[in-house]
């Protein structure tokens, strides 16, 4: 027997038969015309645990109170009122790439289609029957070893450049978020600013998100700056560009062709003056369709949607409010909406606030710390000239009220160090001191885990700083403080180990930022830890381990041996 209702609206790129054949036993699937009106649709989905559609109104979800889940099957939300419907506290959910595949072969038809002048020699020997191997041999050209820029290299674009490598194309690709280095090196594609991947590309080809961003991103200037050779392509949202400037640049020689999949009005008005060109290859928004798309659509829709209903794994990012934390939807670094669901502190699970690219961590900063060192060694304490940075392993992150692990065969000291964490907001490059907290999103807590005798035997301090679950951070991040006067705390078992303050650094927040961006380029959600004073003490199987700071919270974790 089925336990919830789905309501599937037939006209959003799935196949009805599709949806009904693959429906797991636990759904009963109602297909929903979306030609309906509203009052028939709210009497369809009244009763609907979870909608698939990509086109729905809030008029006809506030009459839907059970609803916990909208899942579309493509890969845009720019149909319906997104920040709404999460103030509503109604989760939406994309097709997670099942239409990757189809998109990626169906933009390099285009790119072939354009290049090759196919419509051209289709129209002259099939509609005209005029066999004319000689007419176009000077306006055709090849895909292979021509540079190629991709506009957003997500599941789509991945697989675009993926497809490339075939083609021997130098593929370089622009995307506001950082691609890690892996995925680079798996599609053969280079990072480039917008402007030079523009200027530089023998075809560019875009795959971004609808979003207030990307809207006209496309236009006048930056048809300008592509070679009068070069050919656009897009299949991912026909608002993404000046259709008039894309118009202008084809019939004033600025580009020399384009093959497009969308349009800026869907279905295009049948004067569109793109239809009359003869360097224009244009389908009907169907890059995304096929068979298997419409097979892998149904199985990940199915399946996110039991897991919602089914509660299991929901993350997400949150505003703490007193002892309730409010949900958001998205990045609180980039663009995102805060819902009306609201939890008791009690009833979630705290995760470390943030994943971050890359955790960078000052080396001795503190007085205290070095004299500390120097007591031990028996030497004259030796300060710093420079901030000296390292690095710390970002899969060793975990939350509060974690575990911390300590390996089977460690049997040297392991302790604690207490560290103020920054939280980098946007792109740092060559920052000057004076702006450098400008740059910063906020402040959380870090604790340093560290094994004493294996820090000093290995030169790059990996075993000594890196196991596993050995980066705790958290609990929260703190916004707009002054990152000055914080009172950091360290308790073992309830008792205090380090008690100092963030004011006692060597070189305080803003210079070691000044000092990291003249090198490395930080980037939204990277991670510095400040320093400790240093903790004398031994941590165990059994203890608890707290960090407290001023104004942000406590990182509370427990101590374990490896089974």
């Amino acid at each position: 027997m089925p336990t919830w209702k789905v309501a599937y609206f037939s006209g959003v790129g799935g196949r009805p038969q599709v949806m009904l054949d693959n429906a797991p036993g636990e759904l009963e699937v109602a297909v929903v015309n979306p030609a309906l009106s509203e009052a028939e649709k709210i009497e369809l989905c009244r009763d609907a645990d979870a909608i698939v559609t990509s086109d729905i109104t809030t008029n006809v979800l506030r009459e839907c109170p059970k609803v916990k889940l909208i899942q579309t099957l493509s890969a845009g939300y720019d149909r319906m009122d997104l920040e709404s419907i999460l103030e509503m506290g109604i989760p939406v959910a994309n097709n997670g790439g099942a239409n990757a595949i189809s998109v990626s072969e169906q933009t390099l038809a285009l790119m072939i289609g354009i290049s090759r002048n196919l419509m051209a020699q289709w129209d002259s020997t099939t509609r005209q029957r005029a066999w004319r191997s000689d007419l176009y041999q000077t306006d055709l050209s090849e895909v292979t070893d021509k540079t190629v820029g991709i506009v957003g290299l997500g599941r789509i674009g991945r697989q675009v450049a993926k497809r490339l490598t075939g083609f021997d194309t130098r593929t370089i690709y622009y995307d506001i978020e950082d691609i890690p280095e892996d995925v680079r090196r798996e599609v053969k594609a280079a990072p480039v600013d917008f402007d030079e991947l523009l200027e530089s590309s023998d075809i560019v080809s875009m795959h971004v998100p609808l979003t207030r961003r990307t809207r006209g991103m496309m236009s006048d200037r930056e048809f300008s700056m592509m070679k009068p050779t070069a050919f656009f392509i897009n299949l991912c949202r026909g608002p993404v560009v000046d259709e008039a400037a894309l118009y202008r640049a084809l019939t004033g020689g600025q580009i020399a062709g384009a093959g497009l999949d969308v349009l800026e009005v869907e279905p295009s008005p049948a004067d569109n003056p793109l239809f009359d060109l003869d360097n224009v290859i244009i389908t009907p928004h169907m890059a995304g369709q096929s068979s298997e798309t419409a097979l892998r659509a149904a199985h990940f829709a199915y399946g996110n949607i039991l897991r919602v209903l089914n509660g299991e794994g929901k993350t997400s990012f949150g505003i703490v409010e007193g002892s309730n934390v409010v949900e958001v939807w998205g990045n609180p670094l980039d663009d995102y909406a805060v819902t009306n669901h609201s939890y008791s502190l009690d009833q979630v699970k705290l995760l470390a606030p943030i994943a971050p690219p890359m955790l960078y961590a000052a080396g001795p900063n503190y007085r205290g710390h070095v004299e500390g060192m120097a007591a031990r060694r028996g030497s004259p304490p030796v300060y710093p000239d420079r901030p000296s940075p390292n690095y710390r392993s970002v899969h060793a992150i975990v939350g509060t009220e974690e575990t911390i692990v300590v390996p089977a065969d460690s049997s040297g000291a392991v302790q604690p160090e207490g560290q103020l964490a920054v939280v980098i907001g946007k792109k740092a490059r060559k920052v000057p001191a004076s702006q450098a907290l400008d740059y910063v999103f906020g402040y959380s807590i870090g604790n340093d885990i560290s094994q004493r005798p294996w820090q000093q035997a290995d030169r790059t301090m990996f075993r000594g700083k890196n196991c596993d679950t050995w980066k705790p951070l958290g609990p929260w991040i703190v916004t707009d403080v002054d990152p000055k006067g914080f009172r950091i705390i360290v308790r073992h078992n309830g008792e205090v180990w380090e008690d100092f303050s963030s004011a006692d650094q060597i070189w305080d927040t803003a210079t070691w930022i000044h000092e990291l961006s003249n090198y490395a380029t930080l980037y939204p959600g990277d991670v510095l830890w400040m320093g400790t004073q240093g903790a004398d003490g031994d941590m165990f199987p059994g203890d608890t381990i707290e960090v407290e700071i001023s104004g942000i919270g406590t990182l509370r974790n427990y101590v374990v041996g490896e089974e």
